[in-house]
């Protein structure tokens, strides 16, 4: 019998849920770092944008116990691309967590 980390799966898949079905274009890179029942997201937005208000309720709903913090990093797509074929980004860093990144915004 294999032995799974359950909660690292729940987690991964709510965030999955949460954010990437139906993912809007301004979204640039989501990362996470869970902690106990602590769960802190970072997602990284183009400038002048925004993101829906209810992606921490949404997530707070599925994940019931959790304590969830949304960090929002804004960043333009200059500098976003600036790092083409480099895997880290340049202008911020990632959690230890990533859950989507894209490669360059065209």
């Amino acid at each position: 019998m294999r032995n799974y980390n359950i909660e690292y799966l729940e987690i991964e898949y709510s965030l999955m849920q949460v954010f990437l079905i139906n993912i809007p274009d301004n979204i640039l890179d989501i990362s996470y770092h869970s902690f106990l029942k602590n769960i802190e997201i970072q997602v990284v937005i183009l400038e002048e944008t925004t993101i829906k208000s209810t992606y921490k309720k949404d997530i707070e709903h599925i994940l019931e116990g959790y304590t969830i913090g949304i960090n929002i990093v804004f960043i333009s797509k200059e500098k976003f691309n600036e790092n083409k074929g480099e895997w880290l980004p340049i202008y911020y860093t990632w959690l230890p967590n990533l859950l989507f990144s894209k490669a360059a915004i065209l």
